[in-house]
């Protein structure tokens, strides 16, 4: 059986990640290897990108303004 974090670990890797913490920061904190943080920072972001693609811009304008249309009033 390979070695895993446990939940409250990772929740704290993500947590931290989510406050800005460098991998590296994270790292020296919680004593576990950077690899390590970068796995769990990419699964988290895979799992919670749209699964369409689009952008995270996607949904800005109001939904009756043109394609075009950036003017806000």
């Amino acid at each position: 059986m390979a070695n895993q974090l446990g939940m409250a670990t990772v929740q704290t890797i993500l947590t931290l990640y989510g406050r800005r913490r460098s991998h590296r920061r994270i790292t020296q904190e919680l004593s576990i290897h950077r690899e390590t943080v970068s796995r769990y920072v990419r699964l988290e972001q895979a799992e919670t990108s749209p699964a369409d693609g689009s952008s995270r811009c996607d949904g800005l304008l109001p939904a009756d303004a043109p394609a075009g249309d950036h003017s806000r009033g």
